[in-house]
């Protein structure tokens, strides 16, 4: 009885465990300066410092982060204690998160994990007003102050392929305009970093038909001619 008893929990055991990670969820995190910091989940401490925070079949639910970021060379001490409180995660997604600069958790992106190939089955972007529990964290896209943000850390980069990288970073996570293109690329010096940054988003955009607008941003013919003949293509 015992023996059958022990083989019975072992397979709901199991069962549990095929459940949890057919649910589970991806969160990514990361510092809206990209500086290194340390994080806590779930009193779960992740001592190594990263400058992007990834865990990988998280279980669905409300959670609790702690982070603490590293100090820079221009201060002393050990690390500081820069948030705490409680993220929610929907099942079967990928969630991508940003501390912002005024130590606000901000959850910028929620994708499905799974798609199904029954029927061709899709789902839909994700709408972030549509998730109506009032003490999950805010939700905010570029179009609501994080394009600020952006623009805020780029202009503190002091190299320009540093700040072509962060531009491409965010727009894998956020949705663009043509218009936020043009003011990404007008943080830009040289021209061909700014070709290399309007070919990057013209897949990302949400209004492709308003591109022609970035050819006035150039200042040489033969880019505007290297991006159209580029859109074209792609068109």
């Amino acid at each position: 009885m015992k023996k059958i008893i022990y083989t019975l929990l072992i397979n709901a055991m199991m069962i549990s465990c095929a459940h949890a990670t057919h649910l589970g969820s991806d969160l990514k995190i990361r510092m809206h300066d990209y500086r290194a910091m340390i994080v806590e989940l779930d009193n779960i401490n992740y001592n190594s410092p990263t400058t992007e925070f990834n865990i990988d079949e998280l279980a669905p639910g409300r959670h609790l982060i702690t982070i603490w970021t590293l100090r820079t060379h221009h201060n002393s001490g050990g690390p500081r204690l820069t948030y705490r409180g409680y993220i929610d995660i929907p099942a079967q997604s990928r969630v991508t998160a940003r501390l912002t600069e005024y130590q606000q958790l901000k959850v910028v992106r929620i994708e499905p994990k799974y798609v199904l190939p029954e029927n061709n089955q899709t789902y839909e972007p994700y709408d972030p007003y549509q998730y109506n529990n009032p003490s999950a964290v805010m939700l905010v896209c570029n179009h609501c102050g994080n394009f600020e943000e952006l623009k805020s850390v780029i202009r503190h980069q002091s190299f320009e392929n540093t700040k072509v990288q962060i531009a491409k970073e965010y727009m894998h996570d956020n949705r663009i305009r043509t218009k936020e293109v043009a003011e990404l690329m007008y943080l830009l010096t040289f021209e061909s970093n700014k070709i290399d940054l309007a070919k990057f988003a013209y897949q990302l955009v949400d209004d492709p038909q308003n591109y022609f607008k970035l050819y006035d941003k150039f200042t040489f013919d033969s880019s505007v001619r290297e991006l159209s003949d580029y859109i074209h293509t792609r068109s």
